[in-house]
Formats: structure tokens, sequence, C-alpha cells
């Protein structure tokens, strides 16, 4: 198509069909549909800022490929980050015109809890400064996609469920095997990603948030909370006559 882009892809806008690479790479991860929807939203600017990926595996399960798929078909509208440290007041500087920003090996189970990060898939206007220079105020328009080898740290506040699509990736050996694996996924591009934007349209009607399974998420949440309400169901009882909590030891 003619036109300026951020990156040229090479392929024609026709329907092939078969993808039989990415049915082999996406056969072991939970939430797929979702997360293949959340990628085809990527092509639309009026779709859901708030909604972020989170995948989550220990290793040779074909997260990196993905990875480095998606760079290839943003160019320029691609970045890759790690969350800022602290007292790092040029990080936002790098998010600005991007669509996509990976961060790819996030060992900050925390990050998508803080107020930062929800300013930024929130709409908020953000302050940037890039060194040297004044700084200014912008609304990003980047959708976030982290992987990990752990779970995110998420408490039972209904933000942190919202806006989170989850996904378990199991270990796999066949990459290991073939060494034109990642060869094949762009050769099936074409056909991958227009695959995603007819499921972002079948579960984002109307450019909705995506309707994904909160299970996993949930389950696991309810596992890191487990803990504290053991410690509160030990250490303290609702009084039968006022409700007020007593403390017992």
């Amino acid at each position: 198509e003619p036109g300026y882009a951020w990156a040229r892809l090479p392929w024609a806008s026709t329907w092939p069909t078969d993808t039989p690479t990415w049915d082999m790479l996406f056969s072991k991860c939970s939430n797929k549909d979702a997360f293949q929807a959340w990628i085809g939203s990527l092509f639309f600017d009026e779709s859901d800022l708030q909604q972020y990926v989170w995948c989550f595996g220990t290793g040779n399960n074909g997260k990196g490929a993905i990875n480095r798929f998606l760079c290839r078909v943003f160019g320029r509208a691609y970045a890759s980050k790690q969350p800022p440290r602290d007292g790092d007041k040029f990080w936002t500087y790098g998010l600005l015109w991007k669509r996509l920003v990976v961060f790819p090996d996030c060992n900050d189970a925390t990050f998508v809890t803080k107020g930062l990060f929800k300013s930024m898939t929130g709409g908020d206007p953000l302050d940037f400064e890039p060194k040297y220079q004044m700084p200014f105020t912008a609304i990003l328009n980047a959708k976030y996609l982290f992987l990990s080898n752990e779970r995110p740290n998420l408490s039972s506040e209904t933000a942190d469920g919202r806006r989170i699509i989850y996904c378990e990736f199991e270990s796999r050996d066949e990459e290991e095997n073939d060494p034109l694996f990642e060869q094949k996924l762009w050769d099936e591009g074409a056909s991958f990603l227009l695959a995603c934007i007819e499921k972002y349209h079948d579960l984002a009607p109307l450019h909705l948030p995506i309707k994904a399974d909160k299970t996993a998420i949930t389950d696991w949440i309810e596992t890191v909370e487990a803990e504290f309400e053991e410690a509160l169901n030990y250490n303290f009882e609702i009084h039968p006559q006022d409700a007020k909590l007593d403390w017992i030891r």
C-alpha cells in the first residue's frame, strides 16, 4: 500500500490460511485467543489502552520469538524497555511515538501495580523530559507486553485484575530442532496478523476491552494473598455485637 509507514511489510494483503508454525507455538499457551486479539488491537488507534499482556514461562517456549517478530513488524514504533530505576526522570521519554513497548525478561513483578504504569495505560497526560531540554506534557498511545519468568505480583483490587491479559507458556522442544523456526513465523506473518485482527473484532466489538479468561490470574492472586488471609484469621476475630476487630493476641 502507498503512503508513509512506520515499517514497510513484505506481504500482500490477501488471506492465506495456514499458519502451522504459529499454531504450534501457541498450542501450549493459555489465554491464546485473548493474546492474539490483543496483537490485533495494536493496529487500531481506537483500541483500549488500559489492557496489557503478561506472558509467564520458564524458558524455551517461544516468548522471545514472538518479541522478535513484533519488533520486525512495528519497526520504529516498537521499543524494548525495562522498568525504570528510582529517580530516572528521563525514562518516559523513550515511550514517545511508540505503539508497542515490550519488557523482555521483566523481573519487577510489581511494576504493573505502580502509579506510573497505571498513568501510562490510563490515558493520563505524563511529563517528559529530554536530556538538556525543557520538560513537556503529552499523552501516550502505546500498548505494553511483558515477557517474564515470574508471575506478576497483583492484588485482588479490581483495577489490577481488570487490566491484565495473563498467559502462561509451557516449554517445548520443537524450536531447538528447527533452525528455520523464526523464518517460518515470518513467512506466515501475514496470515497470522490477519487472524489476530479477526479475533480482535470478535472479542472486542466496538473497540471495547478484550474478553479474556481471568481464572489463572485469579487463582494466582488468591495464592499470593492466602498468607495474609491466614494471618488475619489467626490474629483477629469479628466481635459478634459491634463487628469491631478485637486484637486477640
